[in-house]
């Protein structure tokens, strides 16, 4: 009841607060009422009118809720209020119409000063039920507060009171008849193997406490087989210690439900799971990976049945997981064991994962010496053809400049000639010439020559390019490290490409100007790039079979740090996030069987990362596809750099 009185005394308070900020805007705008001009007189009053309004209402609300003399004098101010704005407002507007009487000026001037008053009255009114609603607000939420701090007292007095009673009951009751017999059942649960056999548990009777006494007692001898045989299997796991603690192999015992019921500590080494963690577990769940682990399932289950099985006494290579989640190489010989009336698996493991790298590695470097092998000759050959087309070149491109220098010399004496035969008397000879000077196709050679020999000398210099980056590009590489500029050997990997590219996409790049020679080897950095492109090529191709379309490759370099950033971004089908892990690893390769070897990315890595100490990263391009980005090294001084500059 308290609260709801609150309540209301607080909507008592807010209407009080809201009366006192409308009397406020009303006594504003009563003396804009007096204003020099007849629209702002008027907007004035029609301003004022909706706060007398909502004056009148919080007014009569307040009425409804307490009765209070000042509310009933705001009331009957507010009523005049209305009447004198409105013959303020009609004398105002006739004054400034200039319609006036003398007399009105008076009558103005006196309801104004009684517009003015009422105002007064209204806001001392409201000030006043302002007042008094803050008053009784507090008042009632101060009494609010004791009441409730009795009621608080009141309930904790009555929780003590249930709590003593409670205590009170369970003390007498529980303690003479449920507590003492549950204490002597707990104590014959506590200490079984110690009681004789034929002692029974001294509790009686039909209820529940004397079933479970009965119910211990069977405990009490289960437990003590339990003991025996834990006794006999300690003895069996013992000598079975001894035999298998010394084979370095790891040695599992798998029954027929696929449960581990026995591993050596070589097992415990070499997966990483210690033996508690083996014991009662499945041996597929934890060992095999999941691509495999529906096959081993079936093959176990067939096994358990009919002792038969396709590794069964066989030395089979199988992949293992160790329990990071690192992929083990291993060796499995699988014997089998009748027991339980059932076939019981017993297997050796032996981990070949480092033997199986040293063996990767030996095929990684057989097939990097083939590799390099085979762009040496392609280098030597491609050296000799450059070699062989570069002095024809020069040959036709020293003759081009002559013709060119010569096509000026020969214009000149035409147009003497032609000017000469002009000027002399007319004959045979000089109409005869003069008429073969006009002919227009001695006019289109003369017009069309020199931009023909523009064109030849342009293809000269882009055939001198071409020459020149199979010269770079094919140049014998030594392990020998020195200081080389990257936007050249990009350039020339570009212009090398052109021919496998140029139907396929389009090749945008952004090269800095002001990028530092790096410490590389520029034979090992040109095939890096050159895989790249190719890379890209091939990723593009793919797309395009779907899409028809051009694609694009952007190559853009820059300096930062004491690094330079090179990136390769393509517009193909990309690299998918759940092979980016793998997609640098030897011998990985997405193409079909036949058309990749899955070393290009593999050698870029190692090349960059193993041989240069930079990093190669994918990724995925803006604009669709794959994103390639390189840092190197820069490790140049200034001095170096600035003679190299030079």
């Amino acid at each position: 009841m308290a609260r709801i009185l609150a309540e209301e005394q607080l909507e008592q308070l807010q209407d009080s607060q809201n009366l006192v900020q409308q009397v406020s805007l009303i006594a504003l705008e009563s003396h804009i009422i007096s204003g020099d001009s007849i629209n702002e007189v008027e907007n004035a009053y029609q301003r004022l009118m909706p706060h007398i309004v909502e004056l009148d209402r919080l007014t009569s609300k307040l009425s409804r809720l307490a009765h209070n003399t000042d509310i009933l004098t705001l009331h009957q101010s507010c009523q005049k209020l209305r009447n004198s704005a409105y013959i303020v407002t009609s004398l105002r507007t006739q004054k400034l119409q200039k319609k006036e009487l003398k007399s009105h000026k008076s009558i103005l001037n006196k309801f104004q000063n009684i517009l003015h008053q009422q105002v007064d009255t209204i806001h001392t009114a409201a000030s006043s039920i302002s007042k008094s609603s803050t008053q009784n607000y507090r008042s009632n939420i101060e009494r609010l507060a004791r009441v409730t701090q009795n009621n608080s007292k009141l309930v904790f007095f009555q929780l003590i009171s249930c709590l003593m009673l409670a205590w009170l009951l369970s003390h007498f009751f529980f303690e003479k008849y449920i507590v003492t017999r549950l204490k002597t059942v707990s104590k014959y649960l506590r200490n079984p193997v110690n009681i004789p056999v034929s002692t029974m548990v001294p509790v009686y009777g039909e209820d529940e406490i004397a079933e479970m006494a009965r119910s211990v007692e069977l405990l009490i001898e289960n437990r003590r087989q339990l003991v025996l045989a834990q006794q006999s299997l300690s003895q069996s796991e013992a000598m079975q210690r001894a035999i298998t603690d010394a084979v370095q192999s790891a040695v599992f015992l798998i029954d027929d439900k696929d449960t581990i019921q026995f591993v050596n500590p070589a097992a415990q080494t070499m997966f990483g799971y210690i033996k508690e963690e083996f014991i009662g577990k499945k041996l597929h769940t934890m060992l095999v990976p999941k691509k495999y682990q529906e096959t081993a399932s079936k093959g176990l289950a067939h096994f358990s049945k009919t002792g038969k099985g396709p590794v069964l006494d066989k030395m089979q290579e199988m992949v293992a997981l160790h329990k990071d989640g690192k992929e083990l190489t291993t060796l499995v010989h699988v014997g089998k064991l009748w027991r339980n009336k059932a076939w019981w698996a017993v297997g050796s493991v032996i981990d070949i994962t480092k033997l199986k790298e040293i063996q990767a590695d030996l095929i990684k470097s057989q097939q990097e010496a083939i590799q390099t092998g085979r762009l040496a000759s392609i280098g030597h050959l491609a050296a000799g053809m450059a070699h062989v087309i570069n002095t024809p070149a020069q040959y036709v491109g020293d003759n081009l400049i002559f013709i060119n220098d010569s096509i000026s010399s020969i214009r000149y004496v035409f147009e003497a000639a032609r000017n000469l035969a002009e000027s002399s008397p007319k004959s045979q000879a000089t109409d005869a010439f003069t008429e073969a000077c006009s002919n227009e196709e001695i006019l289109y050679i003369f017009e069309e020559l020199p931009s023909a020999i523009s064109q030849s000398q342009d293809g000269m210099r882009y055939i001198t390019k071409i020459v020149q980056s199979m010269k770079a590009f094919s140049h014998p590489g030594n392990n020998q490290k020195s200081f080389d500029d990257i936007n050249k050997i990009l350039d020339a990997v570009i212009t090398i490409t052109h021919n496998s590219y140029k139907e396929v996409a389009t090749v945008e790049t952004h090269f800095a100007p002001d990028i530092p020679l790096i410490l590389c080897c520029a034979s090992e950095i040109q095939q890096v790039f050159l895989n790249l492109m190719i890379n890209a090529i091939q990723s593009i191709q793919d797309s395009n079979n779907k899409e028809k379309e051009l694609g694009k490759i952007d190559i853009s370099t820059v300096s930062k740090d004491d690094f330079v950033i090179i990136s390769v971004a393509d517009t193909g089908d990309g690299v998918p996030e759940e092979i980016r892990d793998r997609i640098f690893d030897p011998f990985y390769t997405t193409k079909p069987v036949g058309q990749g070897t899955g070393q290009g990315l593999s050698i870029c890595y190692d090349i960059v990362v193993n041989k240069h100490s930079g990093t190669i990263e994918v990724g995925n391009n803006p604009e669709s596809g794959a994103i390639f980005t390189i840092q190197l090294p820069i490790e140049a001084t200034d001095d170096h750099k600035k003679s190299d500059t030079k």
